[in-house]
């Protein structure tokens, strides 16, 4: 029997999900989306696109996608949430999602990143 679903795909899919709640309460509401957000959807599309293409280049677009959304350069969330620390703020969601895609993706951190035998 062949896995349909695997781990790894979590991040992504939660991402999908929040862009098209996004976009849902865009339409049938009165908020109005920012410059941050189509970027944040077009990187979110980006990605998925490499995800069924190429896991590798996937991999480095996705992490960047998260890292940019947690130091709050991008948005995908209609509602955007964040937290301060001095001058730099962060964005618990993408924050959880940048956790996820390390814990699921850990077999391919580990094939791109080796450790190094010092012996």
């Amino acid at each position: 029997m062949k896995k349909i679903f695997f781990k790894d795909t979590i991040p992504i899919i939660v991402s999908i999900i929040l862009v098209i709640y996004s976009i849902g309460i865009t339409i049938f509401t009165d908020y109005v989306l920012n410059y941050k957000h189509y970027i944040g959807f077009s990187l979110i599309a980006i990605s998925s696109i490499f995800f069924i293409k190429n896991k590798t280049i996937y991999f480095y677009i996705f992490g960047l996608t998260l890292l940019a959304g947690t130091v709050n350069i991008i948005d995908i969330f209609y509602a955007t949430v964040n937290f301060g620390i001095g001058f730099i703020s962060f964005n618990p969601i993408f924050l959880a999602l940048l956790l996820l895609f390390f814990v699921f993706n850990k077999k391919m951190i580990d094939e791109m990143f080796p450790e190094k035998n010092n012996k």
